[in-house]
Order: structure tokens, then C-alpha cells, then sequence
């Protein structure tokens, strides 16, 4: 008997045989070159195109001990062991299988690593000193006047942490000895003073990091009631800074039963913070106890950002108007000793701001963030504490800007213990550098990152900073901040934002704006007393992520109570 559906299961079988198997093709990347060309740099970045997330480096066949990736185009990566030498390949493969070779891309050399040390800081050392530069290879090892320090903890290729040797005191100038593993040394002279910690700190050795950062050492016992973090997130009110305190405590004292409002962020110039003599931090003290004071009243708990103004924006100012005594920063900076401290940008939107990205003028914002800390870490209401946006002026090579940074969340990490450091990011300045700064921040925990300028609208700026990284808010909390002058748009509102905000960034905090400026006309949507604030009542304050960050590693606390 014959098949009635024999013709169709022919008929079928043909066209599955004959029809072409639809296979998606790999995406080859593209190689361009390596930078920088010197083959003495222990860290290199290949540069090129159509690099997937999670591309794979090899150099003559073998992964690099480190490997960081900024965007599609940039492969950051430290040297592996390499026994030959002259050139060698250098091959990215994509996940999908895309896969691209440089013939003698790399030249691959026998010569020792030469490492290169750029400063030792603080000045003035308490307990740890840090010694940064470049080419620092893992095990690299220190040596103060032919002795090696009495602890050492490396954190990446640019950094060595120590306690000075055993017996050191006072003000000395030394010689700092570097020696990688391969064989290349460097050496510096110094000067710093130094106060040695408590008896029998007990330091603990770090490994080298694989790949990226290494958290800063662990920090002494403490004597509240935890080791934990203070974590209060939400909703927080901007203060205006061009406001009086009065109008600020009014606006606290108005808020101050208002549950969905968990704190307030000023704004204060370092100049208030610091007097015109150096290390002078009584006004600082009595402004920001005051603030505190204020919060600590208030019917449902209130808690406090604080940020460091060390820049001014607005246009550029004339020469006949430049003046390093406008307030800004501490009198004492307009000295040689610290360049003039202060750079005037010729373009862009900053119009003054302090010289952070020199050593000198670095050293005194940490020793202002070590006084702080000293005095507010433990205090419940003194929520973060953070230096400018990162968005900078009067230079070009923002290299150095990304030291000085590091030194000061290194620096910082160490003496606030209780109290969130924030990264305020909003300017993605380098290929892969502010992702790896984030990175180096980040890992250990106790640092939020944002800032303004993250907007639905714009696919530039700090929304491109996250971008790559859509699981960031499950590894550290992001913290965004509008201000009035983001409202360009009639039809803009408190819920554009706040949907940005919850659906997309998933920030833990939130600023608001409450002043409008005047030259950006509001409507009553975008208005804070008929606009904002009653859409933050009609959400009940809630942000889309509270619980504890991975990196914070369960140590959020939200009563942190020491004697």
C-alpha cells in the first residue's frame, strides 16, 4: 500500500537538503597596535576594534598575568613571563570564536623591569607610607636606608604600602630602594616625618592582586559596636551651596520629620574646611559639628554627605581677576611649595580649581581626610565623604590625575573605617582608566560611586562610565545626582529621573535638587515643592537597591553606635 504523504516527507527531505544551514558569522576584531611602544613598561595596552566583553589576550601564546578591558577598543594588560626574545605575536580572540593576530606586535626583551618611583606620601607619615611609581612587579620589595620596612603591602604595579623600619622617629631623609623580581632597581631620595603607630600593630602581609586591585590592609580594632559600614541609602537633599546655613537649617528643619528623606549633601570649599594656616582645622570642626548637631535633633534620623569644593565652574576668568586668595582652597597653597595650588582652565566648564593632580597639593587633601575621619568616623549621622567630580581642568595628561586619586581612596579607606568614601563619577577621562579606577576603588568596599551628570537623555558622560559594567549596583552602590540645570526641558520631570535612576543605573542613593536656578525656567512638575517632593512621597522614598553590596562583604550597618 502506498504512502499518501510519501510526496510531501520527499518533497520536504529535498528542501532540508538543499537549503543552505544558516550559521551567524564570528566578528573578527582588529588589532592596531600597542602602546605604549617603550618595552620597558610593565603595563600595555592593545588598541583596535570589534573587541567583545570578555575578550581573551595571548602573547606569544600565553595570557597576560593581568588583564583589564575598556569598551571595544582597549585590552589593558600586564607583560607575562616571557622567555624568548624580539618580536612576538599578539592574538585577541573574541567569545565567539572572531580572532585576530599582530605578527611581532610585542618586542619581548631579557632585560630586567626597571621600575620607576615617582614620590613617597604623606609628607608627614603616620603609621603608613606609600611609595607609587610604575613597573612594580609582583614580590617587588622596598628598602628604606638599606633596610627593608617593618611591613609591605603591594597594590597593583604603581603602589607599595609600608611602615617605616623599626626604630624610625621623627624627620629624616632617606633613600627608597625598589627592586622587581627580574632584577631592575630604582632608587629616590625622600624627606617625610614620621610618627610610629601603637605598639604591636600587627600588620598583616597582602597578596598581589589577580587580576586588578588589592584592598587596603586590614584595618585595627575598633571600639564601637561593630567593624561594619555605616548604610543609610535613599533619597538625599542637595543644600545650595550659595545659600546661608540658616537657609540650610531651615530646609533641615522642614524635612526634618519627613521619612522619605534620609539626609542632605553641602558642598563645603576646602578653604572653609582648612584655615590659612596649614593644618588648622578648628573652623572646619565647629562648621560640620554644627551640621551634625542639626541632624542629629531632627525627628526621624537624617544623614550627611559631605563633599570637598576644590573647583569653582562657570566661565573662564580673566587674568586681572585671577586671584589664589578667592577663597577657594587655604592661602598656604598659593606658595612655591605647592605651585601656586591653584589652576585657572582656559576652557571647558571649570573656570578655578585646586592642583589635585600634583603631589604636594594631594598630600594636604589627605591630610585633611585623615583629620576628618579622626574626628567623624565613628560619628552615626557622617554618611560619605568625597573630593570633586571627577571632571578636570588645566591638564591633559589625566594620568597623573588617576594617581593622585588612588593615593587619596587609598589613604582615605585606611582612616575612615566606619564611613563610605564616594568616587563622585561623571567624566569617563580615559579609554579604560576610569573603569580600572572604579575597579581599584571599589574592591574591599566602603567606596559609592556617582555623580551628576547622569541623565536619561545623554549617552555620554557617567552614564557611559557604567555602561560596560550593567551588574556594577550588585557590587558597589551607585549614587546619582541631579541638579536644577539638568531640567532643560519643559517635559522633563522627577519621574524621568527616578525611572532612570530605579530601572537602569539601580542606585542605592539619590540627590535632589531643591533650589532651582533662575535662569532655567521650571515648570510646576519640575518645581521641588510641587513637582519632586511629592513624587519621592508618592514612592515612599524607596531606591531600587538597599541591600548590602558583595564588595562591602555583609558589612552594612544601619545603627552604628561607639562609645
Amino acid at each position: 500500500m502506498t504512502n499518501p504523504r510519501l510526496p510531501f516527507l520527499l518533497s520536504l527531505s529535498l528542501v532540508l537538503f538543499l537549503s543552505p544551514i544558516l550559521v551567524s558569522a564570528a566578528t573578527n576584531p582588529t588589532i592596531l597596535g600597542i602602546s605604549p611602544p617603550n618595552p620597558n613598561n610593565l603595563i600595555r595596552t592593545v588598541w583596535g576594534t570589534n573587541f567583545q566583553p570578555g575578550a581573551k589576550l595571548f602573547i606569544d601564546g600565553k595570557p597576560p598575568t593581568a588583564l583589564w578591558q575598556g569598551g571595544t577598543q582597549f585590552l589593558v594588560f600586564e607583560v607575562p613571563p616571557i622567555t624568548k626574545t624580539g618580536p612576538v605575536s599578539v592574538t585577541v580572540t573574541n567569545p565567539d570564536g572572531g580572532s585576530a593576530t599582530l605578527p611581532g606586535g610585542f618586542t619581548a626583551q631579557s632585560a630586567a623591569i626597571v621600575p620607576i618611583i615617582r614620590g613617597v606620601a604623606p609628607n608627614a607619615i603616620t603609621g603608613l607610607g606609600t611609595v607609587w611609581g610604575e613597573n612594580f612587579e609582583r614580590g617587588a620589595k622596598l628598602f628604606i636606608n638599606g633596610t627593608a620596612p617593618a611591613g609591605l603591602w603591594q597594590v597593583g604595579t604603581q603602589f607599595l604600602v609600608f611602615q617605616p623600619p623599626t626604630g624610625s622617629s621623627g624627620t629624616m631623609t632617606v633613600t627608597v630602594k625598589v627592586v622587581n623580581p627580574s632584577g631592575g632597581t630604582a632608587t629616590l631620595t625622600a624627606t617625610y616625618s614620621y610618627t610610629p603607630p601603637p605598639p604591636n600593630p600587627n600588620p598583616t602581609p597582602m597578596p598581589f592582586p589577580v587580576p586588578g586591585p588589592t584592598p587596603s590592609p586590614t584595618p585595627p580594632p575598633n571600639t564601637c559596636n561593630s567593624n561594619g559600614i555605616k548604610w543609610h541609602p535613599g533619597n538625599y537633599v542637595w543644600l545650595d551651596m550659595n545659600t546661608s546655613q540658616a537657609a540650610h537649617f531651615a530646609v533641615i528643619n522642614q524635612l526634618g520629620s519627613d521619612a522619605t528623606i534620609k539626609g542632605f549633601q553641602i558642598v563645603i570649599s576646602w578653604s572653609a574646611l582648612e584655615g590659612a594656616t596649614k593644618g588648622d582645622y578648628s573652623k572646619g570642626f565647629a562648621l560640620i559639628d554644627s551640621y551634625l548637631a542639626e541632624l542629629a535633633k531632627q525627628p526621624t534620623k537624617k544623614y550627611l554627605f559631605l563633599q570637598i569644593k576644590e573647583r569653582g565652574f562657570g566661565g573662564h576668568i580673566p587674568p586681572a581677576q585671577q586671584s589664589p586668595t578667592d577663597g577657594l582652597v587655604p592661602q598656604y597653597l598659593a606658595t612655591p611649595e605647592y605651585g601656586g595650588g591653584i589652576e585657572y582652565p582656559q576652557t571647558g566648564g571649570i573656570s578655578v580649581i585646586a592642583k589635585s593632580w600634583t603631589q604636594p597639593v594631594m598630600d594636604r587633601l589627605i591630610a585633611l581626610s585623615q583629620a576628618y575621619a579622626a574626628r567623624y568616623d565613628t560619628n552615626p549621622n557622617f554618611e560619605t565623604l568625597s573630593l570633586g567630580e571627577t571632571v578636570i581642568g588645566g591638564i591633559t595628561n589625566t594620568n597623573v590625575y588617576d594617581i593622585q586619586i588612588r593615593r587619596w581612596m587609598d589613604a582615605s579607606k585606611l582612616a575612615w573605617k566606619h564611613t563610605q568614601m564616594r568616587l563622585n563619577a561623571n567624566f569617563d577621562y580615559g579609554p579604560s582608566g576610569m573603569a580600572d579606577l572604579i575597579t581599584y576603588s571599589t574592591t574591599g568596599g566602603g567606596v559609592v560611586v556617582g555623580g551628576p551628570d547622569i541623565l536619561p537623555w545623554s549617552p555620554t558622560g557617567a552614564q557611559k562610565i557604567f555602561a560596560a559594567d550593567p551588574q556594577a549596583y550588585q557590587k558597589y552602590p551607585i549614587v546619582g545626582e541631579y541638579q536644577s540645570s539638568n531640567y532643560r526641558s519643559p517635559t522633563v520631570t522627577a519621574a524621568d529621573f527616578y525611572n532612570y535612576a530605579h530601572d537602569t543605573m539601580h542606585m542605592s542613593y539619590m540627590i535632589w535638587p531643591r533650589n532651582d536656578y533662575a535662569e532655567i525656567p521650571v515648570t510646576p512638575a519640575q518645581a521641588w515643592a510641587t513637582g519632586k517632593l511629592p513624587f519621592i512621597h508618592s514612592v515612599n522614598g524607596a531606591v531600587f537597591s538597599s541591600a548590602c553590596p558583595a564588595a562591602y562583604n555583609n558589612k552594612c550597618v544601619t545603627n552604628l553606635v561607639c562609645p
